[in-house]
């Protein structure tokens, strides 16, 4: 029997930006995107060609969906940055030993900034100093078979967090000779791991 993958190649997606330079030297700019994607109706994979696994077929599964905002100010010698994404996606390959076609396999992930930066020149001194705080969170949804005989399938949960942030401060200043003296300090925290 032939199995042909049936796609449906629906595509939403929609961006936008916004920026706009003040006559105060202040410069704004941000900027979304919000993308759902949905791929082949029907994805067939010959190890799983059995009656009890649906012939093979993963229906349904093939779905992805992003969301991003991110956005800058910049004033003067400052500059501050910012970022927000997360997607969710559909796991149609039966992953880590869980059920074939289980639609309940789905795993997302987020991540955030904020970005803090400071460049300045004094007296024939370059100065700049940054600040950041960054995190990063990931969950899943993990269908198994149940050890029971006859009992439904059990979900596992999977995650993994992490938050830091740090500071460096560095000051550089050309010397005689054609030379160059770059001095400065960095301080990072990882706050939470797991």
């Amino acid at each position: 029997e032939n199995h042909e993958a049936m796609c449906r190649t629906r595509l939403a997606k929609v961006n936008g930006i916004a920026a706009r330079r003040f006559n105060n030297g202040l410069d704004v700019a941000v900027g979304a995107s919000v993308e759902d994607l949905d791929g082949y109706e029907e994805l067939y994979y010959p190890e799983f060609d059995d009656p009890a696994t649906n012939n093979g077929l993963a229906v349904g599964l093939d779905h992805d969906s992003l969301r991003t905002v991110n956005g800058r100010i910049s004033y003067r010698d400052m500059t501050v940055t910012a970022a927000y994404g997360q997607r969710t996606k559909s796991v149609p390959t039966a992953s880590f030993g869980t059920p074939f076609n289980d639609s309940r396999l789905v795993t997302e992930d987020w991540r955030g900034f904020v970005h803090a930066a400071i460049d300045r020149r004094w007296r024939g001194t370059e100065y700049a100093v940054r600040a950041y705080a960054d995190a990063y969170r990931y969950d899943g949804t993990y269908p198994y078979e149940s050890s029971v005989s006859g009992q439904p399938n059990v979900l596992s949960t999977d995650y993994g967090y992490g938050t830091w942030w740090g500071a460096e401060g560095r000051a550089t200043r050309p010397l005689p000779g054609r030379q160059t003296l770059t001095a400065g300090l960095e301080f990072r925290d990882y706050a939470e791991q797991a």
